[in-house]
């Protein structure tokens, strides 16, 4: 259970001895994954009963001044079996429109097929097993975020539990309740901690319960200090004690710096999203998903009227050695996107991904070098991720390849339109308006208008998701942004690409045929910002195609080109969150310049209920769902699916706060 020495690309996997009976125990802390006796009636006793659920979801519904939203966090996801008794317990007694999010830590995470071992052992749980199974993630540090069915979030968290928790922001809300759970406190001190329990504290709220079958006097003494107040209650079977306890600290806090922490205004009836590439639309869905009224408008004929349109998109992960934030976020969109491309895909009946793999050739000695040092790292799982010799990715693609490739299973191509078009299914959708104007209303809220003064709409919160316009809308915010033209090109393929069975990525990217035509691009060109395709630019990416696979697959008929505009940003990471204002950051915070870290500096100076999402350049099929799934969270106060380091990395005043240290 949790707990790990830090590594950014691995984890260790949970070493298990299976006991006679089906216990699994643990090889490398030597101790039972859950009771001998009967687990499942020691989780209800222990965690269920010891938080007084369901009554407390019952108390949550009652309150809540909108949707209700239960938060519970779990100190030691082990097998996975608290989550499967809470998601029993849940559908019996699930108040009418609530909303479930099960947070939970593990450092040595079980397999899938290790789970599903375990889970054998109580076949009444088997349809919530089966539901676990299907969302389970790669075991791949960081956060995780899965969404269920009957309005449960799961959201893992793949490391040191510390530093897990220290990272994890709620966006204005709190635990409701905590299972402090993992091996005993004498086999696995780190997990059982000060500086965990003092993250339990700041994630809590005067209120917030916690039950753990432990009574340990350093736990107790830690919880205490922590800001709880606990007490013994009867123990489950052969343990005579358990405790419960009850915050009575301080309100939750943000351990982001002041200058990127969100307001927290109340949750939002109706949103604005001013955009219709590929950030607003997820950004709509995130939010219709949450029960929020969005109207997206779009200065277009329709979604996808920008860079966001092409005829196909390729869509695959942009992977990195190191530890910086631009590799680690990259892994975590990929990974998140996968399972929400796949998990859209089926619940709207469109069909836009088709997951043929994608391969990413070496283009010179070097960057075959990094790709074979990505494989043999694991910044992806052999599952995810593999290099192949020549021969072998040959044989994959179908054509003859040049070099040898790194090789995505799961990446492949998306349909724009039909993916756009589900995710703004519940948006309503007006195209052909731009909004030239955007005045906050008495009392809250915006009035966007247009060029003649017409209102267009008026909404509790104002999305700015427009591209490079985003500058012309908000030119106070002071955002980086430079617009990049790229250029694709849809052609009839001949014999030496034709036969290509899945993408093809080096530089630029070629995709398999459909209906037979095929797609290869994107130029990139800063300083030719016109619309109208080049020649210039066609023959950029037929040169690099006959480059990769010889005179045979140059095509002779081009069936069409398109030219857009990207966003891109200095340091080639997107942004979303408050909307900054250059002018009042740089009063508010003009002593960082000094390096005075530690002033009485005073809250984000942003306007209410202003946001923005945007500067994903080429990327935006890969970054979009994420940074959307975040930006909904940070926007109706739920955990954020990004880590404390990759928030202020995408948080769009960052640009501001760097000029000024």
């Amino acid at each position: 259970m949790s707990g790990t020495p830090e590594d950014p690309h691995r984890l260790p996997q949970a070493a298990l001895r299976w006991r006679e009976d089906g216990t699994p125990e643990s090889s490398d802390f030597g101790d039972l994954y859950f009771s001998a006796e009967d687990g499942l009636a020691e989780t209800t006793h222990v965690f269920l009963k010891g938080n007084n659920l369901p009554a407390a979801w019952e108390r949550c519904a009652k309150e809540a001044s909108g949707t209700p939203l239960f938060t519970i966090c779990e100190t030691g996801f082990g097998t996975g079996l608290n989550f499967l008794a809470t998601l029993e317990l849940w559908a019996a007694h699930r108040p009418p429109g609530a909303k479930l999010h099960f947070i939970s830590l593990e450092g040595y995470p079980l397999s899938a097929s290790d789970l599903e071992k375990a889970h054998a052992a109580w076949p009444r749980l088997k349809p919530f097993s089966e539901e676990l199974l299907k969302h389970y993630p790669p075991l791949v540090p960081g956060f995780h975020r899965c969404e269920l069915a009957n309005g449960v979030t799961l959201t893992l968290l793949f490391g040191e539990a510390a530093k897990m928790l220290g990272s994890l922001e709620l966006s204005g809300s709190k635990v409701d309740a905590w299972f402090l759970d993992g091996f005993a406190p004498s086999r696995n001190e780190t997990m059982w901690s000060p500086a965990v329990f003092h993250e339990m504290g700041r994630l809590s709220d005067p209120g917030t319960t916690l039950a753990t079958f432990t009574v340990a006097g350093a736990v107790r003494r830690g919880l205490v200090e922590a800001g709880f107040e606990v007490s013994k209650t009867p123990g489950f079977g052969r343990k005579r004690d358990m405790l419960q306890g009850l915050y009575k600290g301080a309100p939750s806090a943000s351990s982001l710096p002041l200058w990127y922490r969100p307001p927290a205004p109340p949750r939002p009836k109706r949103a604005l999203i001013i955009g219709g590439g590929i950030a607003g639309a997820a950004a709509a869905h995130a939010l219709t998903r949450r029960g929020v009224q969005v109207t997206l408008i779009e200065k277009g004929p329709g979604l996808g009227s920008g860079a966001s349109g092409n005829p196909a998109a390729l869509f695959m992960p942009r992977l990195a050695l190191g530890s910086a934030p631009t590799g680690l976020f990259h892994r975590a969109a990929y990974l998140y996107a996968s399972a929400f491309y796949e998990a859209l895909q089926g619940a709207s009946g469109a069909s836009f991904f088709d997951p043929c793999g994608v391969l990413h050739l070496g283009r010179s000695e070097g960057e075959e070098e990094r790709l074979r040092a990505l494989a043999e790292r694991q910044v992806l799982p052999p599952t995810h991720m593999r290099f192949l010799e020549r021969e072998d990715a040959s044989a994959l693609a179908g054509i003859k390849l040049p070099t040898p490739a790194l090789y995505f299973p799961g990446a492949g191509t998306l349909n724009p339109q039909a993916l756009l078009g589900a995710l703004g299914a519940e948006a309503d959708c007006r195209f052909k308006t731009e909004a030239a104007h955007l005045e906050p209303k008495g009392g809250g809220g915006w009035t966007a208008r247009n060029t003649q003064g017409e209102i267009l709409a008026e909404a509790d919160i104002v999305i700015a998701a427009a591209g490079a316009s985003t500058m012309q809308l908000f030119p106070e915010a002071g955002l980086p942004i430079t617009p990049v033209a790229g250029q694709v090109t849809e052609f009839a393929p001949r014999e030496g690409s034709a036969p290509l069975k899945t993408a093809l990525a080096a530089g630029s990217y070629l995709l398999p045929a459909q209906k037979g035509k095929q797609l290869t691009g994107a130029s990139f060109d800063k300083q030719d910002l016109s619309l109208a395709p080049l020649m210039a630019d066609r023959e950029k990416n037929l040169t690099a195609l006959e480059e990769w696979l010889g005179a045979d697959a140059r095509p002779s008929e081009i069936f069409s080109e398109r030219r857009s505009l990207r966003a891109t940003t200095p340091d080639r990471m997107p942004f979303a969150g408050p909307m900054p204002q250059r002018a009042a950051y740089e009063r508010a915070y003009e002593r960082l310049r000094y390096g005075d870290r530690f002033a009485a500096y005073p809250p984000a100076p942003s306007p209410p209920g202003l946001y923005t999402i945007g500067g994903l350049g080429s990327r935006g099929f890969l970054t979009a769902p994420l940074l959307a799934e975040h930006l909904a969270a940070q926007i109706c106060g739920d955990a954020s699916p990004l880590p404390r380091e990759l928030i202020e990395a995408t948080a769009p005043a960052r640009f501001i706060i760097r000029s000024l240290k």
